[in-house]
């Protein structure tokens, strides 16, 4: 008798399917290949490294001059292998439910770097050990190796201009693509000027 509301309530169980991205991590040589990344660590840090004289915007959008420098940091880099997985949970109802998401698994890879950010007007002085974050990417100058700095400066380790009286520090943002720099930027972080463009890069973009 009890076999047929079993098998009932068994029926109703079924599950729901979500596709996410799995991610390996491994230690890379500058040399290695990167799966499907179509350039190596070495091809990416010869586009981002050296120096470069860069047209920036102050924080009151006046021009300045900012000199720019990346070098290859010490240390190994890293690579994240991304493919898509599905996971599947147990639930009540009938049948499998797939989620329909608009999923992108990108590699990447991450390379040690230093860098030196200063402007003519002698108000921005950063000299600092980072890391350069680089996927592939297609934007508005092209296609190509797109590659980030994004690093957080404590007020003690930088030259910065009259910075608010609550401000802990700033956020340096600078990327490139392929060798073309696509932008920079240093805002302030903390205090109620929290995110306040310091430099900015193209000129033509107002400070905030």
């Amino acid at each position: 008798m009890l076999a047929l509301p079993l098998l009932a309530l068994l029926g109703c169980f079924g599950s729901s399917s979500s596709p996410h991205c799995e991610t390996v991590e491994r230690e890379v040589a500058d040399d290695d290949d990167l799966g499907d990344l179509p350039f190596t660590v070495a091809d990416l840090v010869a586009d981002v490294i050296g120096a470069r004289t860069v047209p920036a915007s102050d924080m009151n959008s006046a021009p300045i001059a900012a000199e720019l420098a990346v070098e290859r940091g010490e240390g190994a880099a890293s690579f994240s292998d991304a493919t898509e997985t599905i996971e599947r949970t147990a639930r009540i109802g009938w049948g499998d439910n797939m989620m329909a998401l608009d999923l992108m698994c990108e590699d990447s890879v991450e390379v040690p770097v230093e860098y030196s950010l200063t402007t003519d007007d002698g108000k921005v002085a950063l000299d600092r050990e980072a890391t350069a974050s680089g996927g592939f990417a297609f934007g508005d100058i092209g296609a190509g190796a797109n590659v980030r700095i994004d690093d957080t400066v404590d007020l003690a380790d930088a030259t910065l201009p009259n910075p608010p009286d609550s401000a802990t520090g700033v956020q340096v943002q600078i990327s490139f693509l392929g060798p073309d720099l696509d932008g920079f930027s240093i805002a302030w972080r903390g205090g109620n000027r929290n995110g306040d463009t310091v430099v900015v890069h193209p000129p033509d973009e107002p400070a905030r």
